[in-house]
């Protein structure tokens, strides 16, 4: 358990971050932070691109770290360390050790720790993904030396208690570095008050959201998962922020009185994605060789169905759907049910058949 001071420290530190406005500021606080609250000897910060999945050098941000060395990680060993090569990065927790993923001191001998880490030096770390509504956006690497010894479960504890947090604001941040709001914005993009009703929506969002209950779309608060949102035009991506300080200049005039900091508790700013098909939704799941019980359920977990709806809709038990939906992801090579709707889009075909 934490202490009282301990617990007012992180409170603190959560309040810094929502109060910054750019990438540099939130990361300069961590770098500030972050070493009186883990005890670490170094850290990085790499950015990750949430549309590629892909590392990123631009934007990154070194305490007590070389640049040649981040970009030797960046380049070439990523592939070998803990984190990549286990899979932790794209599922599983937030926050995780090396040492929750490979044993010591047979790592020792591995050439990642005698090439790599000695390189930085560190020799043990604690990894925390910022991820937030199904975009991981960046992960950090907190090290220590040998002589400091390894992260503690109250390290842990602070890493979870943060990540989600700062996850948020960082989502945020990149969301708005990425976001053009200068000028008309070409996205559909609403503004839903305390219940979910529309005060402001664009000529785009009007046309997807008439006769679709808005009050539906749920609040992500600190959700890692991705919201999505069934309109009569399809299923949609949401990305949902507090209107804060950067989104009120999106408003129509007539809409003023949100710009005043007071009129803005509870009120968010949703941007619409169109989940795109990539191909004819039966085709390719008959191609990746799903049974026609087995597309049912990808239809039904597209339409945002719960296993226990599945269950109810196709007269199947509840560990029949997850039977199948095991099976599903073992023949796609998939982890999860936010894969699963990414890796068909929009698929709201209800394929015929019954064969369990």
């Amino acid at each position: 358990m934490l202490t009282q001071k301990e617990m007012e420290k992180v409170a603190s530190l959560v309040g810094l971050a929502y109060e910054v406005r750019d990438r540099d500021s939130i990361l300069g606080l961590m770098s500030e932070a972050f070493p009186d609250l883990f005890g670490n000897s170094s850290s990085v910060f790499i950015p990750i691109d949430p549309q590629t999945g892909n590392m990123k050098f631009v934007g990154r941000r070194l305490w007590n770290h070389h640049e040649r060395v981040l970009l030797q990680y960046i380049l070439y060993y990523a592939p070998f360390g803990p984190f990549v090569k286990s899979g932790w990065l794209g599922v599983g927790s937030t926050v995780a050790f090396y040492s929750d993923i490979v044993s010591y001191p047979g790592f020792e001998e591995s050439a990642y720790m005698r090439e790599f880490m000695s390189q930085v030096p560190m020799h043990y770390c604690l990894g925390i993904k910022f991820l937030c509504q199904g975009d991981l956006v960046g992960i950090l690497g907190l090290h220590r030396t040998k002589g400091l010894g390894d992260f503690s479960p109250r390290e842990r504890m602070i890493a979870e208690l943060v990540a989600p947090h700062f996850s948020k604001a960082l989502h945020r941040i990149s969301f708005l570095e990425s976001a053009d709001l200068s000028g008309e914005i070409e996205v559909p993009v609403m503004i839903l008050d305390l219940d979910g009703n529309p005060i402001y929506a664009n000529e785009k969002a009007r046309r997807i959201i008439e006769g679709s209950p808005t009050s539906e779309i749920p609040e992500p608060g600190l959700g890692t998962m991705p919201m999505f949102f069934r309109a009569r035009g399809g299923v949609y991506r949401l990305r949902s922020f507090s209107l804060g300080t950067a989104f009120p200049k999106i408003l129509p005039k007539e809409f003023g009185e949100l710009r005043d900091r007071r009129s803005r508790k509870g009120v968010r700013v949703v941007f619409l994605e169109p989940m795109q098909e990539r191909f004819p939704v039966r085709k390719r799941m008959q191609e990746q060789g799903l049974t026609p019980r087995q597309q049912q359920v990808v239809s039904k977990v597209a339409q945002g169905y719960s296993n226990r709806g599945i269950s109810e809709s196709l007269g199947i038990s509840e560990q029949t759907v997850k039977d199948h939906l095991h099976d599903i992801f073992e023949k796609l090579r998939i982890r999860n049910r936010c894969e699963l709707i990414l890796y068909f889009g929009d698929r709201t075909e209800n394929p015929k058949g019954t064969t369990p």
